[in-house]
């Protein structure tokens, strides 16, 4: 599976870059990561 940002997306692929870094790294909770890039955590 591949995942390609499309024209309507909250986050590009450096975006979401960013969010995996704080998740794995800086092990934040999805719920803050969510909020932080004001986008769904589902």
């Amino acid at each position: 599976m591949s995942y390609v940002a499309h024209a309507h997306a909250g986050l590009n692929s450096v975006g979401w870059l960013k969010l995996v870094q704080l998740v794995v790294d800086q092990g934040w909770m999805h719920a803050r990561v969510a909020q932080r890039f004001q986008v769904n955590r589902g």
